[in-house]
């Protein structure tokens, strides 16, 4: 379970939850020098993969929301 602020005011390093191709993702974002957007997964298993951040929000990624709160059942 996840809480996520839909209220973007900027970009920051952080955590975020993002539609990619129709699916959506819990990753954490990067800002890299030149407006580039190193995407990253806790899980060691998914290499990181980086997008420009002009492309943001376009028709194949889009930002929902930072993620605030975060807990798991047990």
């Amino acid at each position: 379970m996840i809480i996520a602020n839909r209220n973007l005011n900027g970009l920051s390093d952080g955590i975020y939850v993002m539609r990619h191709d129709n699916n959506l993702l819990v990753k954490r974002l990067q800002l890299l020098p030149e407006g580039i957007i190193k995407v990253k997964s806790d899980n060691n298993m998914y290499e990181p993969w980086e997008i420009n951040k002009k492309h943001l929000n376009g028709t194949d990624i889009e930002l929902i929301g930072r993620v605030v709160w975060s807990g798991q059942r047990m």
